[in-house]
């Protein structure tokens, strides 16, 4: 059964330990993701070394910094840098958590602009983690990439 956690609910909800364990290490690293307006360091203990980056974005032209990564270590060298050289955070909110097992959902909204044209992406966010001994070992990111894509172009 797939349980819905707002984040006024986690507190009260009914769910296990695990899930309840991932849900607040992903909160808390999302607030530091937002707070931080970009710095990668709210995922560092976060994420398992073999962690698996995957993106609708798919490393497409303008946006090859979405291409897919399989360890930690090329995520922080080159996803995170190719993404603060182009692009400016103003928020990343998470309404909603689903959970179920090893996996969660976080649902919520994103801005950012691009740094040399300066054009603004406002676009729903949903990812998918998979967790394995309290580490995040696989994210899928869903959101509107046309609309990005198109803010890199002149």
């Amino acid at each position: 059964m797939l349980v819905h956690y707002s984040r006024e609910q986690l507190g009260r909800a009914r769910m296990t330990e695990t899930e309840a364990a991932n849900i607040e290490k992903l909160r808390a690293a999302y607030q530091g993701w937002n707070d931080s307006k970009g710095d990668p360091q709210s995922w560092e203990d976060l994420l398992d070394d073999d962690f698996e980056y995957h993106s609708l974005g798919a490393g497409r032209e303008g946006l090859e910094f979405t291409r897919d990564y399989a360890s930690k270590k090329a995520l922080f060298l080159e996803f995170f840098d190719g993404l603060r050289k182009d692009w400016s955070m103003e928020f990343y909110r998470i309404d909603d958590y689903f959970a179920k097992g090893d996996q969660v959902v976080a649902i919520g909204h994103t801005k950012w602009h691009h740094r040399r044209t300066g054009k603004p992406i406002d676009t729903p966010k949903a990812d998918i983690w998979t967790f394995r001994d309290g580490k995040a070992v696989a994210f899928m990111e869903f959101m509107d990439t046309a609309m990005m894509a198109d803010a890199t172009k002149d």
